[in-house]
Formats: structure tokens, C-alpha cells, sequence
């Protein structure tokens, strides 16, 4: 669990808002990072997702996001960019805070990472990568009035000079504090016209979490993972994974504060399948949690005597990206998994007996119609039941 450290409060009030997301866990590591050294910190989660739609905030919502930062006397500002897709709206809301309050304002986030040149011109400060240790070494400068433009992992932008530093170590996620569910009078929910103080999350039946970070497939050309781990050459390993008992200690911390749990769903890029791994979580998670779990897995790493000892100890359901067909997989994903590995797979999942989301790219501008026709038929020779997920591909900078 999280214990404050006994150094006396720091100064320095930070606000980290999330768009659009109530679960965001990039915003609620850096909350609990800061608060174990001893920040006040305020998490802001402005607004949430739909069924996908991120409708523009209204101007109610930002002028309570505004007064809620003044009410806090906050000192700096930081943003969760996570995608592309919310830089117009971070953007947007960066202007009106700035012209409003004059405050700093700190991005960080997937999408400065990706394109920091560009947020750079935006925000006054940008975390790139993972940050869970560089933002206390940030604020701790901060803090103390000393410079942060030589802080590991941050650039700084003071007139028309932009100071830029190299990438601090990756951490070793046994290091990182648990998200904080036990603190509730400095958390808040802006939607509409109403503003709620307490975690927004804390009800959710769902409870997600990340047993590794990174992954060992990392060079599917639609994901994150081939733009983030050349960063980390030479900086540690790129996937890792939390011990067994680390997380269950997470789920005992989190079970007494967040009644509502029904299920647990792993968003980790793909499960960790590891038989010495595999063997102690298969014991202790039905032990101490004793709650049915989801899990995300490549078609690569399928194996049956893991996922009958995952079924024991409360697997109910895998999800899977199919994604096309071999020859768009191949030549344009750099995903080499053939379709009869995709049959193998599904056989595996009911011979277990467990529930498969099984996901497809199929809006993209690869295929053609003999390459969708024959995924069709690819999807009509699975054993049933699954669950088929369509996604069309949409193209970030």
C-alpha cells in the first residue's frame, strides 16, 4: 500500500488532469508517485468516453475545470495527452487555463512522446516516456526553486529556447507505488455542469490493471510499442514484468476500497506466459483475490497447460487480435502469425473453455477483396463460440 513518506509537505500544489478517461492509469501513477513524496496533488478527470465518442467540452465544462483549479490554488498544471486524438482538445484547454490562470502547463502522455516537437510548442513543459520516478526528480527541483532544464526525461521550453533531455532508465514495475484508491477529498469528476468531488472510479465493477509493461512482440507497425522501445535501447528492459506477489498485495489494497469489483480485465499487451510465473499466480490469485480475470494474448504465446491453469484460478475470457489475413499481416503489420495458427488458437480456447473476443483490423487500406475474402473464410472454418471484434485503422502521426 501507499505510505507517506515523513518529510513534511511539499510546497508546491500540482493538478494532473486525464481526458476523457476515468480509469487512466498513466494519471493515477504519477498521482501516487507524487503523493508518496509528499505533493499535494489534486487528479482531475475532465470529462469520460462513450462508446468512443469524445464530444467537444462544453464551455460550462471548462470554466468549472477553471474555477476548480483556482479553488485548489494549484501551481502547475499537467495534462494526460494519451493519444493523437485528444491534441486538439489538450490544446484547446492548455489556451484557456493559460489565459485564464497563467499557470504552467506540463504534457505528458503517449502523444508528446511521439511528436514532441510539435507539444513543445504547446505546453510550457513535456514528460516523454515513462515518467513514475522523473516527475519527483521534476518537482523535487521544482520544489526547491532549483532549475528543472537538465531534469532526465523532460523538455523545457523558456522563450524561444527549448532545453531537451535524454530518456531517464525505465523502473522496474515492483517499484511503483499502487494507484491510489484511499485519498478521495483531492480527486474530481467535470461532466455537464456538475463537478464531483471523489474517485469516479471507485464504483466501476471492472477493475483494470497491468502485469508487465512493454512487450516481447513488439514490432506490429499499428502499435506504440515499435515507436517507444528504440527509445529505451540501452535503458533497461523494455518488458518487464510485476512480480506474482506484487500484484495480488495491489487487489487486497484495492478489494477494501473499491466494493463494487465483479471482475478484473489485465490490459497488458499480452499476458506474461511464463511457467515458473504462471505456476505461482495459478496459486495465490483464487487464494487471496479469488476474483474471475480477462487477459489479452497474442496468438504466438497461446499454449493449453498455461491457460488450464489460468481457467483454475479464474480465467474466464481471452481477447486476441486476429487483426487480417497472412499476407496483410506479413508485408504490412510485421506480424507473423499464419491462419491456421488463428484455428489452432480457437481450438485451444474451447478445449479450455473459456470465452474468446477475437479482434480484426477490417477498415484498412491494405487489403483488398481477395485478401478480405479470404480472412472471411479463414473466420468461418473457427470453432464456435467467439465473439468478433471490427475495428477500423486509424492512421496518428
Amino acid at each position: 500500500t501507499i505510505s507517506l513518506m515523513n518529510a513534511p509537505i511539499k510546497k508546491t500544489k500540482i493538478a494532473v488532469i486525464s481526458l476523457y478517461a476515468l480509469e487512466n492509469n498513466g494519471v493515477r501513477h504519477i498521482a501516487s508517485s507524487l503523493r508518496e513524496a509528499s505533493f499535494q496533488v489534486t487528479e482531475i478527470y475532465f470529462k469520460d468516453w462513450v462508446n468512443n465518442n469524445f464530444p467537444w467540452p462544453k464551455e460550462q465544462e471548462v470554466q468549472n475545470l477553471i474555477a476548480l483549479l483556482k479553488e485548489r490554488q494549484i501551481d502547475v498544471v499537467g495534462f494526460s495527452v494519451r493519444a493523437s486524438a485528444f491534441h486538439r482538445m489538450a490544446k484547446y484547454l492548455t489556451e484557456r487555463v493559460r489565459h485564464a490562470l497563467g499557470l504552467p502547463i506540463l504534457w505528458g502522455g503517449m502523444h508528446p512522446t511521439f511528436m514532441p516537437e510539435l507539444c513543445i510548442e504547446v505546453a510550457d513543459f513535456i514528460a516523454i516516456g515513462e515518467v513514475d520516478k522523473a516527475v519527483i526528480d521534476f518537482f523535487t527541483r521544482w520544489d526547491s526553486g532549483e532549475t528543472v532544464r537538465e531534469t532526465p526525461s523532460f523538455w523545457v521550453r523558456e522563450g524561444q529556447h527549448v532545453y531537451k533531455n535524454d530518456l531517464a532508465p525505465l523502473v522496474e514495475m515492483d517499484d511503483i507505488p499502487f494507484r491510489d484508491f484511499h485519498t478521495q477529498a483531492d480527486k474530481f469528476h467535470i461532466e455537464g455542469s456538475s463537478v464531483t468531488q471523489g474517485d469516479p472510479f471507485i464504483t466501476n465493477p471492472e477493475y483494470t490493471l497491468l502485469a508487465s509493461r512493454g512487450c516481447p512482440y513488439w514490432t506490429c507497425t499499428f502499435c506504440s510499442n515499435t515507436v517507444t522501445k528504440p527509445l529505451y535501447e540501452g535503458l533497461g528492459k523494455s518488458f518487464r514484468i510485476r512480480s506474482v506477489e506484487h500484484l495480488v498485495q495491489e487487489l487486497e489494497y484495492a478489494k477494501q476500497l473499491c466494493k463494487d469489483i465483479k471482475v478484473v480485465r489485465f490490459d497488458d499487451e499480452v499476458f506474461p506466459i511464463r511457467k515458473d510465473w504462471i505456476d505461482e499466480f495459478a496459486e495465490k490469485w483464487p487464494a487471496r483475490v479469488g476474483l474471475p480475470f480477462e487477459v489479452l494474448v497474442d496468438p504466438r504465446m497461446v499454449n493449453l497447460d498455461a491457460l488450464q491453469k489460468l481457467k483454475s484460478a479464474g480465467l474466464r475470457a481471452v481477447c486476441m487480435g486476429i487483426q487480417a489475413n497472412d499476407r496483410v499481416n506479413s508485408e504490412f503489420y510485421h506480424r507473423p502469425v499464419s491462419n491456421q495458427r488463428i484455428i489452432e488458437c480457437q481450438e485451444i480456447f474451447c478445449q479450455v473453455g473459456i470465452t474468446a473476443n477475437l479482434q480484426i483490423i477490417w477498415d484498412d487500406p491494405f487489403s483488398t477483396e481477395e485478401d478480405k475474402d479470404e480472412l472471411f473464410h479463414m473466420l468461418m472454418k473457427l470453432r464456435r463460440p467467439f465473439e468478433l471484434y471490427l475495428f477500423g485503422l486509424t492512421i496518428y502521426p
